[in-house]
């Protein structure tokens, strides 16, 4: 089965913000100086850049659009087929390369307005593995940025904790942070080293070495004070990124957005078997020591403890699979 991956859970329940704007301009690469007819032309969607940090020639990021002639046409291109998740184009770029330690495609855009330190906002993505190549990683994401660097230092603001390896669907990756600065760029990538990136082979007869992914729909929107969901100016739908195994699953958490008036998180599951459970901090690391969940469980996590920021819970069963749910304590 298909991975899916859930950073952030959002109700089911919500109203169009149809006042917000997205931060990220040329957010799926529509808008255009040329239409691509070569590797490493991704600066012809307007406003996107290539990230120089690890990018080395003769690598390259691509620019993929219906206007596109060669391997550069959307939707069957270089790399394999995939539509574009919005309008006529997408970029593909590379998260890993076994020909270069520690080699990055990132790519970069100034943000349409700087955003404002101690607001939240919700950053969403979203990705699709390419169906030609053999490898697939974790670790893909969002970084923000005050200038237009992006050093491969173990840090970004929301990035995927499991393998991407859906080359037939898009992912919706999603998360929410408060801004700490007035960040003026977007990032987009792997900014994690080889040594704290997983990398596997997911198709040992595809011909191209790489752990290549389409990427489309790259939102920053202000996230409501009140803990409401808010929607960029494209469809996001909260239900493509909830599950994974969801039906072994069964789990919630609520609420995700905790204030001042909410001393505990309530986490239930109706799975069948017994789930473990572990809180991490933004960067990954374990907050409290690890916890079980029984079988149609409910229990309370105190939080009182926990500084204002974002941090994940990942629910593991007895096999091995998993689901990670993000919370922002804001207090």
């Amino acid at each position: 089965m298909s991975l899916r991956l859930s950073l952030l859970i959002l109700s089911v329940s919500w109203v169009l913000a149809t006042t917000a704007q997205n931060h990220v301009p040329n957010y799926s690469f529509e808008d255009h100086s040329s239409c691509p007819f070569a590797f490493n032309q991704v600066q012809f969607s307007t406003g996107w850049n290539k990230s120089f940090v690890n990018n080395v020639s003769p690598h390259h990021v691509d620019y993929i659009h219906t206007c596109g002639s060669n391997d550069f046409m959307a939707p069957d291109g270089f790399w394999g087929y995939q539509d574009p998740a919005t309008g006529q184009a997408h970029v593909a770029l590379s998260t890993k390369s076994p020909l270069a330690p520690d080699y990055r495609e990132n790519i970069y855009a100034e943000l349409l307005a700087p955003l404002i330190p101690g607001e939240f906002y919700t950053i969403s993505m979203k990705v699709s593995h390419t169906d030609l190549t053999a490898g697939a990683t974790n670790n893909l994401g969002i970084r923000l940025a005050t200038t237009p660097a992006f050093p491969i230092d173990n840090f970004s603001h929301m990035h995927s904790l499991s393998v991407l390896n859906d080359d037939v669907n898009w992912t919706t990756l999603t998360g929410s942070i408060i801004a700490d600065s007035a960040y003026t760029y977007v990032g987009v990538g792997n900014f994690y080293t080889d040594a704290n990136t997983t990398a596997i082979t997911v198709c040992s007869s595809c011909p191209y070495v790489h752990n290549e992914y389409y990427i489309d729909d790259i939102c920053i929107l202000p996230h409501t004070k009140n803990g409401d969901p808010v929607y960029c100016d494209i469809a996001l739908d909260p239900l493509s990124t909830i599950i994974e195994e969801a039906g072994n699953f069964n789990v919630s958490v609520q609420p995700t957005l905790v204030d001042a008036s909410t001393p505990a998180v309530t986490l239930a599951s109706s799975a069948e078997g017994v789930l473990d459970l572990r809180l991490l901090d933004a960067l990954g690391r374990d907050v409290h020591p690890s916890e079980r969940l029984q079988p149609g469980g409910r229990m309370a996590m105190n939080n009182s403890d926990l500084v204002n920021g974002a941090y994940l819970i990942r629910f593991t069963d007895a096999e091995g699979r998993a689901v990670t749910q993000r919370i922002v304590i804001a207090r």
